[in-house]
């Protein structure tokens, strides 16, 4: 009888393992509001870019969960600036289902792009959620990490 429930036990833990990640209704929205084309990378266990976004263009992304890693989405000036070792502007995010909440932050690798230097970059979302915003006024700034609890989109403008 012990054997029984052990085994039940074993295939319900191992259908949990195999079922596929919860994915939220959210958006990340990359919006290009600068002069000059900019490349965007995708990056968590995997990473996928460049994708090109010319002036006035928009990328978008659903948000999603990795299990392994949170998700960086990080905008260059040049096609290899990442193996260059070439400035980045990152959005980070990860995603606790637990909570239903979204953790985000902006930063910077290797320096700070003259594209947005004396430019606005902001991380906003949608104007009927109270999202906490982070902006950065021509510099970086370190604002810290935000949360916002609930599903939503978050929308990165560069030069606004």
């Amino acid at each position: 009888m012990h054997l029984k429930h052990i085994l039940s036990s074993l295939a319900l833990a191992a259908t949990a393992l195999a079922a596929p990640t919860l994915s939220p209704s959210g958006t990340s929205l990359v919006i290009n509001s600068c002069s000059k084309t900019v490349y965007v990378y995708d990056v968590a266990s995997t990473l996928s870019g460049p994708h090109t976004i010319d002036p006035g263009a928009q990328w978008v992304k659903p948000l999603y969960f990795d299990p392994l890693t949170g998700t960086a989405i990080k905008v260059t000036t040049s096609l290899d600036a990442l193996s260059k070792g070439e400035p980045q502007l990152i959005l980070a995010y990860a995603l606790n289902y637990e909570e239903k909440s979204i953790y985000y932050s902006l930063d910077t690798v290797s320096g700070y792009d003259a594209l947005f230097q004396n430019k606005t970059v902001i991380v906003y979302g949608p104007a009927n959620k109270d999202i906490p915003t982070i902006v950065w006024p021509g510099a970086p700034s370190h604002d810290g990490t935000k949360a916002y609890f609930g599903d939503t989109d978050l929308y990165f403008q560069l030069c606004a």
